[in-house]
């Protein structure tokens, strides 16, 4: 069979997901949409780091946020095919575009995260540990350094090739089973995170823990700003969770919910009193959490 240059095309290739990602129903109603062409979401693309320009294959696309009338769950109906999301990874998304993106966005947050999250999973006994969607594997080289066994999956082939450590392409190719999975702002890009969520729960450890942080887009109805674009991307951040959704999706899953270790990456000791008192404190609901497989 010959290959097909897809990218020589006029226009990519979107499908539909006509149910509910997290309980399946198919009464859905859009809470926002337009085309890819609209004004701010033209700029606000045009404006991210890319290798290949998207714009010219998606400007007449259409996109519908839509909102299950059943669990309230949202995700963009219209996803890019399965031929086109390669594309999306190997040309539109370079690794120059890739560094750059996330240099913008996250930086030393990051480091102090990583390191917060290896402090935990070490505490609670964690020896084995699996990072999925683990970019170019800066938190399986800290769990190292903590002497945890860390291995970690990413799809992107660019960001294993230029990872300091090894990374599987995907689940099937990790050998064994896990104290704990970490998912960092992974599940808002996924087209069946349930299904990725109940494939992870079979390689967790009894009572093993599944460490979640995605984009909390509670109030977020429309692309009007740029922080609402980063929350709802129409081509990157295809899910949107606000915290009852996550919660009830991770219990689908097979999940319940459990405390927060306490970790504190800090000399400042205002700031370790700050995290002390935290959990004394009303706090409001968040979607990053630690669950235990059930």
């Amino acid at each position: 069979m010959l290959a097909v240059d897809l990218s020589a095309w006029n226009s990519a290739v979107f499908v539909a997901r006509k149910n509910c990602i997290s309980c399946g129903s198919d009464i859905l109603r859009e809470v926002a949409g337009g085309t890819f062409a609209d004004e701010p979401l033209r700029s606000y693309i045009d404006s991210d780091p890319w290798g290949e320009d998207p714009l010219p294959f998606i400007q007449d696309a259409c996109w519908s946020l839509v909102e299950c009338t059943s669990c309230l769950q949202r995700f963009h109906r219209f996803i890019l095919s399965p031929e086109w999301n390669e594309i999306r990874f190997s040309r539109w998304m370079s690794d120059a575009s890739i560094r750059q993106f996330e240099a913008e966005h996250g930086g030393d947050q990051n480091v102090v995260r990583d390191v917060k999250h290896a402090l935990r999973l070490r505490d609670q006994g964690v020896r084995r540990v699996l990072d999925y969607g683990c970019g170019f594997g800066e938190f399986l080289e800290v769990c190292r350094l903590f002497r945890m066994e860390a291995h970690g999956v990413d799809r992107s082939a660019l960001r294993r090739l230029g990872a300091g450590v090894h990374i599987h392409a995907d689940l099937e190719h990790v050998p064994g089973t896990f104290d704990a999975i970490t998912l960092f702002e992974v599940l808002e890009h996924l087209d069946d995170p349930l299904a990725v969520l109940k494939a992870l729960r079979s390689r967790l450890n009894p009572g093993g823990l599944m460490v979640v942080e995605v984009p909390n887009t509670a109030g977020v109805n429309s692309i009007s700003s740029r922080s609402d674009y980063y929350k709802i991307h129409p081509l990157d951040h295809i899910n949107a969770f606000m915290p009852q959704t996550l919660s009830r999706m991770m219990a689908r899953a097979g999940f319940t919910a459990a405390p927060k270790p306490r970790a504190y990456a800090t000399t400042s000791l205002r700031q370790v009193a700050k995290d002390a008192l935290r959990p004394l404190l009303k706090r409001r609901a968040t979607t990053q959490g630690y669950f235990i497989a059930g």
